[in-house]
């Protein structure tokens, strides 16, 4: 799978309702062509390695 297919899978993924999804329209201004906010604010691709994990921040903390 291309990083450009795993974005689009966030952006279409509906699976947590509880959660916040930048790509829904009243969120649409946070979100971006990166997989997530830390993804973004690395700027790192293309990368030798790739490590994933939990986003542990509330749509607060990444507002601020």
């Amino acid at each position: 799978m291309s990083y450009e297919q795993l974005v689009l899978a966030r952006k279409s993924c509906r699976a947590c309702a509880e959660l916040v999804n930048p790509a829904d329209p009243q969120h649409a201004q946070y979100d971006s062509t990166e997989v997530g906010p830390w993804s973004r604010w690395l700027a790192s691709r293309p990368a030798k390695l790739i490590l994933v994990g939990q986003d542990w921040g509330t749509a607060g903390y990444f507002r601020d």
